[in-house]
């Protein structure tokens, strides 16, 4: 199913050069008979005209544009077109940072957006705040999205989904476990969505919660079908970088520990801490440093030497 929904997704993608293509060809077209028109008509008259047509242009662009988006990421949302520009120069100047500065500039963003936008921009804050160990800014920041009711379906999936996140993060099995239940129509949406992303996220929340419910050896089989599908998913994500895909696949010696000791395989478990020993035990990320202390707890209560 996930190598159909990617074949499916390059050919969406196609489709949607095709008919970008296509509304460029139009829209050269009708402004050359607006042009025509213009001229035609009295100098009096034609300034007005011009503003007219120039406001026209606008909105049919941006109504286009919305629904060319919305055909590709199911969001209908034409203040998302006239921010895309200001959106485009605030990731890329996102993507030079590091994680501390990239906390600093989302923060000061979260304070001057509103709706879908600022939802994103909390949702995004949430694996940075992970990645730095930031464990009271995450609950302020739960708390506050708990509290909250978006109207627009995918406000909802990125509230679930931010969370989810944040209970992942807490090792909290019992509340991640019951929202995932409660939102279990939605979590079949995404994996029915035609998206790749969609259905990328929905594998992702279901491998936890089937951990949490003890569910090991279905929950590895997903991980590393996953792992199997990260260069596929880069072709057609661009959301996907190398350096994410690298650090999918170096910090996967914890993951393999953990599993491993829940399947009762220790020395696997065992084999697959000391990897990631060799690896991380005098890392900097904080991340990291609680990973392998959480890992080295469970190995030691059951009773597996790594040494």
């Amino acid at each position: 199913m996930l190598e159909k929904a990617i074949a499916e997704e390059k050919e969406c993608v196609k489709r949607y050069e095709k008919k970008l293509t296509r509304f460029i060809i139009f829209f050269a077209i009708l402004n050359l008979i607006e042009l025509m028109l213009l001229i035609s008509l009295p100098i009096e008259k034609s300034f007005l005209a011009l503003i007219a047509v120039i406001a026209f242009d606008l909105v049919l662009l941006i109504m286009c544009i919305s629904f060319f988006t919305w055909q590709q990421s199911g969001v209908f949302s034409p203040w998302l077109v006239i921010n895309s520009t200001s959106e485009v120069k605030f990731s890329q100047k996102l993507k030079t940072l590091d994680d501390v500065s990239k906390i600093q500039l989302l923060e000061q963003k979260a304070k001057t957006t509103k709706g879908i936008l600022r939802t994103n921009t909390l949702a995004s804050l949430i694996p940075l705040y992970s990645r730095m160990d930031e464990p009271a800014k995450l609950k302020a920041l739960a708390d506050y999205m708990m509290n909250t009711k978006p109207k627009r379906k995918f406000e909802r999936i990125l509230r679930m989904d931010a969370m989810l996140a944040y209970y992942d993060y807490m090792d909290d099995a019992e509340n991640y476990t019951k929202l995932f239940e409660e939102n279990l129509q939605e979590i079949t949406d995404l994996w029915e969505n035609e998206r790749i992303n969609y259905k990328n996220l929905a594998i992702g929340r279901l491998i936890s919660y089937l951990f949490y419910t003890n569910e090991y050896k279905e929950a590895f089989r997903l991980h590393n079908l996953l792992l199997e599908f990260l260069d596929k998913f880069a072709e057609v994500m661009p959301s996907f970088t190398p350096e994410q895909i690298n650090w999918s696949r170096n910090v996967n010696c914890l993951d393999y520990a953990m599993y491993y000791c829940k399947m009762g395989e220790k020395e696997k478990a065992a084999e697959s801490f000391r990897v990631a020993l060799e690896r991380f035990e005098n890392t900097d990320v904080p991340f990291l440093k609680k990973q392998l202390e959480k890992v080295r707890r469970m190995l030691d209560e059951a009773g597996i030497d790594y040494t």
